[in-house]
């Protein structure tokens, strides 16, 4: 969802974890990896009435969004 227009990406396909040390280790941090194939994706603009504007990351989650 994009807080600032309201607008959803909306996406079906098929996803598989991948659990393989060789695989995964080219994420570093990662456990495992999630490999997902859509097969259709659709962008309804202005579906959600919601409004926000960014303010700063949660630190209840370190390290996510390229956070340090």
């Amino acid at each position: 969802m994009d807080f600032g227009t309201g607008s959803t990406l909306q996406m079906t396909g098929e996803a598989k974890v991948i659990w393989d040390k060789e695989q995964v280790s080219r994420f570093p941090g990662a456990n495992q990896v999630v490999n997902y194939r859509i097969s259709q994706a659709i962008e309804p603009p202005h579906a959600m009435p919601l409004r926000w504007r960014f303010l700063a990351y949660s630190g209840a989650n370190p390290g996510a969004c390229g956070q340090p």
